[in-house]
């Protein structure tokens, strides 16, 4: 739509650099957008350090992909200065097709669908009300589950990740810090669905690959 779009590199962690941020804006900047949590690796972006830095543009809006971070990685959309924020339902055990789009007040937002004004002439459309109700059920039972049982999940990463850096030929991707519920971990020479069905056998559950890619070939 004739916008520019500018990348930034990540480190060895897959993180970015707030100094390679602040280094890419530009004076006709309207937009950073980040993901929160890694759904690959796990990596955790530093969102309250970019917002911290974009409160002097104020021009520019905050956009965070949240979908892999809600319900499990904490962020607190008002201290880290986030106009945006996106999270899908079947993240979070709602129901497929369902989502939430987070924007601060003071925010104006063009609609992509026009008619009916719905949804506060964001989208408009009649409203899926079961998946609303569900959505919010769903998203309110894993809050709650993650201040219950965030230290233990993170007690079975560090079990698991300590126990792949020991094994020979096996190569773990996920930062140590990245987020409690994603391992992500490299086997050279093995198929991936070999071992995938030699786990499985031993009633261990992995995935090769992102649902979105499981079509393309590896």
């Amino acid at each position: 739509m004739g916008y520019e779009i500018t990348y930034l590199p990540v480190n060895e962690f897959g993180q970015i650099d707030v100094t390679d941020l602040k280094d890419a804006m530009r004076e006709d900047t309207i937009l950073v957008s980040v993901m929160h949590v890694n759904n690959e690796v796990g990596s955790i972006q530093p969102i309250a350090e970019v917002g911290k830095l974009l409160k002097q543009y104020p021009n520019v809006l905050f956009h965070v992909d949240n979908v892999q971070g809600a319900g499990k990685v904490s962020l607190s959309l008002r201290e880290a200065n986030v106009d945006l924020c996106t999270i899908s339902g079947h993240k979070v055990h709602g129901l497929k097709g369902t989502g939430i789009l987070y924007v601060r007040e003071g925010v104006r937002v063009d609609p992509l669908f026009h008619g009916g004004n719905q949804e506060t002439k964001i989208r408009s459309g009649t409203e899926n009300v079961a998946g609303i109700v569900a959505l919010s059920k769903a998203l309110r039972i894993s809050m709650n589950n993650q201040l219950l049982y965030h230290d233990k999940l993170q007690q079975i990463k560090t079990y698991l990740y300590k126990g792949l850096k020991e094994m020979d030929g096996v190569l773990v991707n996920s930062p140590e810090e990245g987020a409690p519920h994603i391992v992500n971990f490299s086997v050279p020479g093995l198929k991936s669905e070999v071992l995938l069905h030699a786990l499985e056998s031993e009633g261990i559950y992995v995935s090769t690959t992102s649902a979105c890619s499981s079509k393309k070939g590896r």
